[in-house]
C-alpha cells in the first residue's frame, strides 16, 4: 500500500545511513545510492504535510463507496461477507486497510451475482469510488515527482 510503503522506505534509508561509514570515500555506486536516498527523503518531505489529510480524505471516499455497495447488497437480501457493523479500527492506516478488505469482499460477492443488473451497476459504482480515491494518491505521487 502506498501509505505503508512510505514508512518502509524511510526505514530502509535510515538503516543504510546507520550502516554508512562517513569517513569512507564513496565510489560511483555509493554516490548513486546517496543521491537516491537524498531524492527519496526530499520527495517524502514534499508530501509529508499533506499525507495524513490525504489518507483521511481517501478513507472517507472508500467508506462512502463501501456503504453504498452494502446498501445495494442488503436491498437484495444478501449478507456481505465479513460484515461487522461498528467494528471500526481507530488507527487511520488500519482503518484504511480494513476498508480496502471490505470493498474487496464486496467485489467478490458482487461477481457471484454477475448476471444481475443491480450487481453490475454496483460494481461500476465501486470502481468509480476506487478511481476517485486513487486520484488522491495520484496527487501525492505528482507532488513527490515534482520535488
Amino acid at each position: 500500500m502506498f501509505y505503508e510503503s512510505i514508512g518502509a522506505q524511510l526505514s530502509q534509508v535510515s538503516e543504510a545511513l546507520a550502516a554508512d561509514d562517513p569517513s569512507r570515500e564513496l565510489d560511483e555506486r555509493g554516490r548513486r545510492e546517496r543521491r537516491q536516498m537524498t531524492t527519496l527523503l526530499r520527495r517524502i518531505g514534499a508530501i509529508w504535510p499533506d499525507l495524513f489529510c490525504a489518507l483521511k480524505e481517501e478513507s472517507a471516499i472508500l467508506d462512502a463507496t463501501r456503504r453504498g455497495a452494502l446498501e445495494a447488497v442488503r436491498a437484495k437480501g444478501l449478507i456481505a461477507p465479513g460484515e461487522n457493523p461498528g467494528a471500526t479500527a481507530s488507527d487511520p492506516l488500519e482503518r484504511y486497510r480494513q476498508l480496502l478488505c471490505e470493498i474487496d469482499e464486496l467485489v467478490i460477492l458482487l461477481h457471484t451475482q454477475r448476471g444481475e443488473a443491480w450487481a453490475a451497476e454496483t460494481l461500476r459504482t465501486l470502481r468509480g469510488g476506487l478511481a476517485e480515491a486513487a486520484k488522491i494518491q495520484g496527487r501525492l505521487v505528482d507532488a513527490m515527482l515534482a520535488a
